[in-house]
């Protein structure tokens, strides 16, 4: 997954392969957290979805994506990692969580 990833970004060297990795970690962690899903269940799900959350976290580490900022008081707002799409593709997945 990780060449997807750097193709998807128009990476053509090794020098990010570490942060690129982290990020796809992250990426899992998010995904498992959104969905209470397990290490199996998120084996199924697709890299596609995967690729776009670590594109994701990649723009913010960057800067980019940034909606709001403030100077003032020093407040500084980013666009949700979780678009409305990738919520979308991933609620199929989610679990409901019930109450105990």
């Amino acid at each position: 997954m990780l060449s997807k990833l750097k193709i998807y970004l128009g990476i053509n060297d090794d020098s990010q392969d570490d942060l690129l990795t982290l990020l796809l970690d992250m990426a899992n962690d998010i995904i498992k957290a959104y969905c209470y899903c397990s290490d199996e269940e998120l084996a199924t799900i697709p890299d596609y979805t995967k690729i776009r959350i670590a594109s994701a976290l990649h723009k913010k580490r960057r800067g980019e994506g940034l909606k709001a900022r403030n100077q003032g008081s020093r407040s500084t707002q980013y666009d949700d990692i979780l678009s409305d799409d990738i919520k979308l593709s991933l609620n199929q997945y989610r679990r409901v969580r019930g109450a105990f």
